[in-house]
């Protein structure tokens, strides 16, 4: 009875490794890309890798005719087997990244989720795509070597706590008319003095603006105004 009592014990540890062992690989694993449009049954909150990023699926593709939508997808961090050829690539990150998903399938970029690219020190410069609409907690948090954001687009509507947190190099940060939300310490701790590109902005929308970056803990803020006739301004290199 005793080596039958010790011999259960051996298997069902062995049990619980496995299912630890399984669940880690699931977990660790992305979806296929592929032409033969795989890309459909993604469901929401599954992983994939195109070229130099890693997405997660916020809203699957809906592929039935009648009621046909393309998916949604956000940014959750860089393909670390990318070969970027040079380091000047992966420095000044494009928005052009994005449109290569979004042209290719039938996913739109809407967002940087958090902690995407907390703590990254390669980033100089970097471009959101044309449907990004947020930028998520802690996403650019401790990304010390960045110097320029470009909002690209109308889209983006909102930043979260700690977005830019502790960016300080950040010198330079581009945006449209629609962010209505900047969470608390979003820009804390990013340099002492800001220059804010205010694309489109009456002066009333570019006071709150400046109000809502203050208290998130920029410290000091100095808008540029800018008008244009088009609706999008391609910043996408």
């Amino acid at each position: 009875m005793r080596i039958k009592k010790i011999l259960l014990n051996v298997v069902t540890i062995l049990l619980f490794i496995v299912s630890i062992n399984m669940f880690s690989i699931k977990s660790e694993a992305y979806y296929e890309l592929d032409d033969n449009l795989e890309y459909y049954s993604i469901p929401k909150g599954g992983e994939f890798i195109y070229n130099e990023f890693i997405y997660r699926v916020t809203k699957p593709v809906k592929s039935e005719k009648k009621t046909y939508a393309r998916g949604e997808v956000e940014v959750i961090g860089f393909n670390p087997e990318w070969d970027w050829g040079t380091s000047y690539s992966k420095k000044y990150i494009s928005c052009a990244g994005f449109s290569d998903l979004e042209d290719e399938y039938d996913f739109i970029v809407v967002g940087i989720a958090d902690n995407a690219f907390k703590g990254d020190k390669t980033i100089r410069s970097f471009s959101t795509g044309d449907y990004n609409k947020y930028i998520g907690k802690s996403a650019f948090e401790g990304c010390t070597q960045m110097k320029d954001f470009y909002a690209d687009r109308h889209s983006l509507t909102k930043i979260e706590s700690k977005a830019f947190y502790g960016c300080t190099s950040l010198k330079k940060f581009y945006v449209y008319q629609r962010v209505k939300s900047i969470d608390k310490n979003a820009f804390k701790n990013t340099k002492s003095k800001m220059k804010v590109v205010a694309y489109n902005f009456s002066s009333s929308n570019a006071s709150k603006l400046k109000e809502k970056m203050k208290k998130s803990g920029a410290k000091k803020t100095i808008f540029k105004f800018k008008k244009t006739n088009v609706k999008r301004k391609d910043i996408c290199l």
